[in-house]
């Protein structure tokens, strides 16, 4: 009876230590996601609050007093920032720049999405100041990854110029340029040399294959690229459909006439 017992004790303590465990799995998920929530909330805010930051400081750079400690202070930021990008792509989102015209001034925009579902996580415009930052620190950088190094005293200088060189691109307009296709390149450049992408790689790899090579949308999708990513043929434009939000590759008048239909957006 005693041996029954100590059986039915066994059982039982292995029965509550089971629920216990699942229990505690099932709250530590739930924990795990409202905090995953929370700190993507908080990434966005501190993506805001860096973007208001480096517009304070790239607007009227020629009038701004510029030691060694704010430039080490910008380039600390910088590198947030790009931490921030990062870990955003890491949950999963992934941003796509561009231009608009915005009272006849050229704004940059940034749209954050869902990289497979591309349901729109937030969209924040990209002010002159800030493009300014972004423009003259990621040319610095990049020399800089070249092995060309710049004085304390070059960079003041390059800094303090950087609402002539690049600030003015925002609201440049010229009749060589009906399109506006340097401006927006320009401010699309500045925009990404501090929104380095984590999931572009097979893009990168497709992008080097010659049109005869690219595989087939079919296939793309399958291989699981999302549809940011996806590359057409050359020739053909992709656009994304507004009822699913999937991919097509289809001629640059047919792109046109879709767009304008509501049935596309590029």
């Amino acid at each position: 009876m005693y041996e029954n017992m100590s059986i039915m004790d066994m059982k039982m303590k292995t029965i509550v230590y089971g629920l216990t465990i699942i229990f505690g799995v099932l709250f530590t998920g739930l924990s795990i996601q409202e905090g995953y929530a929370e700190s993507i909330d908080e990434l966005i805010k501190e993506y805001d609050l860096l973007i208001d930051k480096f517009d304070k400081i790239g607007t009227n750079t020629e009038q701004l007093t510029i030691t060694q400690e704010l430039i080490d202070e910008i380039n600390s930021d910088l590198k947030r920032f790009e931490t921030i990008v990062v870990t955003l792509q890491n949950h999963g989102y992934d941003g796509m720049g561009g231009v608009e015209l915005i009272d006849g001034q050229m704004v940059g925009t940034v749209s954050f999405f869902e990289k497979y579902t591309l349901e729109p996580l937030f969209k924040r415009q990209i002010p002159s100041g800030t493009i300014n930052i972004f423009g003259m620190m990621g040319l610095l950088k990049e020399f800089e990854t070249n092995d060309t190094s710049f004085s304390y005293e070059q960079k003041v200088e390059l800094l303090k110029s950087s609402s002539a060189l690049i600030g003015t691109v925002a609201s440049f307009r010229d009749s060589s340029d009906p399109n506006d296709e340097i401006s927006s390149q320009m401010i699309l450049g500045a925009i990404a040399a501090y929104h380095p992408s984590e999931n572009n790689m097979k893009n990168s790899e497709l992008s080097l294959l010659s049109s005869d090579q690219i595989p087939s949308l079919k296939l793309q999708e399958k291989s699981g690229i999302s549809p940011l990513d996806v590359v057409c043929k050359e020739g053909l434009q992709k656009v994304l459909k507004s009822s699913d939000k999937s991919p097509a590759c289809v001629k640059p008048s047919t792109a046109e006439k879709l767009i304008k239909r509501g049935w596309a957006f590029s």
